[in-house]
């Protein structure tokens, strides 16, 4: 018996390959994508990719996708309360799986999976424990197609944003930022590979700033605005 499976979906290469091994996999049934984003701009957090250009990744891919609206001043417990509506949502469609694209952050995993435990529902992480290198190896060898649309710009030189992922991108990666970005170096938007039928259409728009901050840490990021 398959699972059926909802996959959380941010457009950007960890997402996608993870979704490419699942795909790949008989045990599970893909049942569609679900991604959060700011409901103020309409972007896909920490991204900063339009919805429109996920509507036309989710159509390329063959998929249905959720997208789901985040205030843009929202607590954790308000964040938890707009999740949990939604898992209730696809539990009542028959879903007993949910799929995440992390590799090595173990309080993110932990909060993930004690989440969807509270409602009898499995999370699973495809990429779970695999070397970063090897991860992004593969990712470029298996012709996906994807670009960098945000950077942390006190990690990442900016003349790396907008440019595609390649192998040269990731050599000329500083040495103490991971190879996938996981500690949220960089995003990117993939915009064709194996399993889309279709590349996904955009040009290049004008680079924006945001500050953040944190108890312990200011950040700056820089977004590289994509436009049908």
């Amino acid at each position: 018996m398959t699972k059926k499976t909802w996959v959380s979906y941010s457009g950007g290469k960890d997402a996608t390959l993870a979704l490419y091994y699942l795909l790949r996999d008989k045990r599970y049934q893909i049942a569609g994508l679900f991604t959060t984003y700011n409901q103020s701009n309409d972007r896909v957090s920490m991204h900063g990719v339009s919805i429109n250009l996920m509507k036309l990744q989710a159509a390329s891919l063959g998929l249905p996708l959720e997208l789901i609206p985040i205030p843009t001043k929202i607590d954790n417990h308000g964040y938890d309360k707009i999740m949990h509506s939604f898992l209730l949502q696809i539990k009542e469609s028959g879903a007993n799986t949910i799929a995440f694209g992390d590799i090595f952050l173990e309080d993110l995993k932990a909060y993930r999976t004690s989440r969807l435990k509270e409602l009898n529902i499995e999370a699973i992480f495809p990429l779970w424990g695999k070397s970063t290198t090897q991860i992004i190896t593969d990712f470029i060898n298996l012709e996906f197609k994807a670009i960098a649309v945000s950077i942390d710009a006190h990690k990442i030189p900016n003349h790396l944003l907008g440019n595609l992922l390649t192998h040269e991108f990731i050599s000329n990666l500083p040495k103490e930022v991971d190879p996938c970005g996981e500690n949220g170096e960089y995003h990117t938007f993939v915009f064709n590979g194996p399993i889309f039928n279709k590349t996904i259409p955009f040009k290049k728009g004008e680079v924006v700033t945001q500050y953040y901050e944190t108890e312990k840490d200011k950040f700056e990021f820089k977004f590289m605005d994509l436009i049908r």
